[in-house]
């Protein structure tokens, strides 16, 4: 299926997930909104962040810019999208020969019409162009449905995830820990690899260590249950 855009987004909502029983700190993840439009039931999440594309469009496909949440011609002929879903107003276009172009991410948004599920991203552009782009569409999953690993790995913030489970500096630096729940979440080590009792490499200390096979170059997969918004050295 042709996808629209594809972005590597910290984020990343379901019936139950309209009320916001995680805690996202007033930071990405809070709900800023919630209503009903008819059948079509919306959450707006606060989502702030800064992203390079252009390089990522693939074939021919263009960004759209629309001045509310519409999703792609594609989709809608596909899924039967409602007509609420489908009228809004180009006001710009991204192409895919584009060198460069920032986006930032200010909201991401979550229509649900009885089944289906829709995502949208509120953006501006470097060009200074606002509006909604189509993240991504599919069929709304419970946790009881068999494939509900696929939905919760798709939908930005699906069950309370990527919730604030703490905050603490260092050195004057602050960090922000964020809850992961898959249990698909690992990662390879391929060499010997430090852990610590904190994030980077100042003020923390060395508590154990992940060794790969000396022998074959097999990796070690670990698994992980939360991740740090900020980056840092590793040894």
């Amino acid at each position: 299926m042709k996808r629209v855009l594809v972005l590597v987004l910290l984020i990343t909502a379901a019936a139950p997930a309209f009320s916001q029983s995680g805690s996202y700190g007033n930071g990405n993840g809070t709900i800023v909104e919630t209503k009903t439009e008819g059948n079509i039931k919306w959450t707006v999440r606060k989502h702030i962040q800064r992203v390079k594309i252009g390089y990522e469009l693939n074939g021919s496909y263009n960004i759209e810019i629309y001045d509310k949440p519409t999703a792609s011609v594609f989709y809608s002929d596909y899924y039967d999208t409602p007509p609420s879903l489908k009228n809004g107003k180009l006001v710009g276009t991204i192409k895919k020969d584009a060198v460069v172009d920032f986006i930032d991410v200010t909201q991401v948004a979550q229509a649900i019409l009885e089944k289906k599920y829709y995502i949208f991203l509120n953006v501006k552009t470097d060009k200074n162009v606002t509006g909604w782009v189509f993240l991504q569409a599919g069929d709304y999953k419970t946790k009881s449905d068999p494939d509900y690993q696929n939905y919760y790995n798709s939908v930005p913030y699906c069950d309370d995830k990527w919730e604030v489970l703490e905050t603490f500096t260092i050195r004057e630096k602050r960090w922000t820990a964020r809850k992961l729940q898959s249990p698909s979440n690992n990662f390879a080590v391929y060499e010997i690899l430090n852990i610590r009792d904190k994030p980077g490499l100042i003020d923390t200390k060395v508590i154990s260590q992940i060794i790969p096979s000396q022998i074959n170059s097999e990796p070690v997969w670990v698994g992980y249950t939360a991740m740090t918004e900020e980056n840092e050295t590793i040894d």
